[in-house]
């Protein structure tokens, strides 16, 4: 479980990566599809200003401006002759694929004059809802529409503001107000441009009230399929704290000269010197990393308390994982607290997209809090944003084998592992030589030495008869570039083998 944590990268990107999807058939198509990155702008070496930070265990430098398409706008004069501007032409409808690349702030955007449709949140489509402004979390997408129509016949321009949510008023941020032009072609030149009403910069309710507008389509071309039944359950609070300053790392420049230390249920993940998942196929995991990340607090209290004591903020480091079988149901409820201060957190999970089937403020209550969830059309996202105070509940499949990272903006992580011990039997073989077991898609897997033994490599033959690929075979005993298969398993009483289209 991960935070949208290292941005950094993004600062600096040639462009973004888009998930294309296919649109439902109701929705208007827009005229252009326009990108739009709110991001933060450094004064300074980014990667100098994030090794000071690590070195010293101090907060991350603030940002020195926000920024909308890598500039900050008319309101700083740096950037007042590089405005971006969006051309739009009178009566068009526009597509605005919108991507939040900060590092931690969360930010309110909106168009003077204009209303916004949004129709999908982090590749997956919504409910399409109108609304005058969005809010977006660091490390989320947004897709909405734009009808291009201008009041009256004298305005040409219209502003484009992005405006950040700070939530810890102890908590020093770049609260400047990033801007961009929206410019209709073929009008007069403007002597001025509206400027959008936005929320304040501490209105923490504007955030939840259009967040929990967010709803998955769930229609028949694309349904929402919401896991019903858990089978397992986890309780993960969600803080920064401080670890205490050892000899070697001194002088520390967090708080009470200790270092400033993320943590999920108070452990600081420590990054191991060898990979996590290679080990685990080696079965040489316990070399590595403990596995038992706990699925509850390791210390019950009033977690959302206006004060608590201080021996609280203390957490420590550790390398702890937790493993899942394929295929398991997985509900994990991201509990805020209030330790230092309290903030709200984007939570991500790497390899996959979930459903938000709740939220609230306040402490989770687990025998009353679900009966509120919503299991019919709630939000698939791959981000999700925990707010100050409260809490957020999750649920997916762990249907992608691999190293799984929750994470949370600061960098703490716990890892998970998907494990080979109930892979689904339409991709599974674990047979004698020669036996076909089919794909369940249309394509087969024919076993050439399917009665490896333990350690030994396994290798296969694949047939695939998708479409564009009819009758490409490939020997596959590892990654490769369509499909992958885990091909030696040393710590299952048999080899098996799992191949799937990328």
């Amino acid at each position: 479980m991960a935070a949208t944590s290292s941005y950094w990268t993004a600062e600096v990107a040639d462009g973004a990566v888009m998930a294309v999807m296919s649109p439902p058939r109701h929705y208007q198509l827009a005229s252009l599809q326009q990108t739009t990155t709110k991001g933060e702008w450094w004064n300074d070496d980014v990667r100098k200003v994030m090794a000071d930070a690590l070195s010293t265990g101090s907060d991350f430098q603030p940002s020195d401006a926000n920024t909308i398409n890598g500039q900050p706008g008319d309101l700083l004069p740096c950037s007042s002759d590089n405005t971006f501007r969006v051309p739009v032409k009178h009566g068009e409808t526009y597509m605005l694929r919108i991507i939040n690349a900060a590092l931690t702030n969360g930010f309110f955007f909106a168009i003077a004059g204009h209303r916004l449709t949004v129709v999908s949140s982090d590749a997956s489509y919504t409910k399409p809802f109108t609304t005058d402004h969005i809010f977006i979390e660091s490390g989320q997408t947004m897709t909405v529409l734009l009808k291009a129509r201008r009041r009256g016949h004298s305005n040409a321009w219209y502003y484009m503001a992005a405006r950040p949510l700070a939530t810890n008023p102890a908590a020093v941020l770049d609260n400047s107000t990033a801007t961009a032009v929206l410019e209709y072609i073929h009008s007069p030149p403007a002597d001025h441009a509206d400027f959008p009403t936005l929320p304040s910069i501490n209105d923490s309710s504007a955030a939840a009230a259009y967040t929990a507008r967010l709803r998955s389509l769930a229609s028949k071309e694309h349904p929402a399929d919401v896991p019903r039944s858990v089978d397992e359950h986890m309780l993960v609070t969600v803080a920064v704290n401080e670890i205490s300053c050892a000899p070697n790392e001194a002088p520390c420049k967090g708080p009470h000269g200790n270092r400033f230390a993320s943590s999920l249920n108070n452990i600081s993940f420590e990054a191991p010197q060898r990979d996590i998942l290679g080990a685990y196929y080696r079965s040489a995991i316990g070399g590595v990393a403990k596995t038992d990340f706990p699925d509850n607090p390791p210390l019950s209290f009033n977690f959302t308390a206006d004060s608590l004591p201080p021996e609280l903020a203390l957490t420590a480091r550790g390398t702890r994982v937790k493993f899942l079988a394929y295929g398991t149901v997985v509900e994990v409820v991201f509990q805020g607290t209030t330790i230092l201060g309290g903030d709200s957190h984007p939570m991500h999970l790497h390899g996959f997209s979930f459903y938000v089937v709740g939220r609230g403020l306040g402490n989770f209550d687990r025998h009353h809090d679900p009966a509120k969830y919503n299991l019919v059309d709630p939000p698939y996202q791959n981000t999700v944003s925990v707010a100050k105070n409260g809490w957020a509940a999750i649920r997916f499949r762990a249907a992608n084998p691999a190293l799984l990272a929750q994470v949370r903006s600061g960098g703490d992580k716990v890892e998970a592992v998907v494990g080979c011990s109930s892979l689904p039997e339409e991709v599974a073989l674990a047979a004698a030589a020669g036996d076909s077991t089919s794909t369940g898609s249309g394509n087969s897997v024919v076993g050439t030495n399917c009665t490896a033994g333990a350690g030994e490599e396994l290798q296969v033959e694949v047939s695939v008869a998708d479409a564009g690929n009819v009758g490409e075979r490939a020997v596959v005993s590892g990654w490769k570039r369509r499909y992958w298969a885990v091909s030696r398993f040393p710590f299952c009483n048999y080899a098996r083998l799992y191949v799937t289209l990328a």
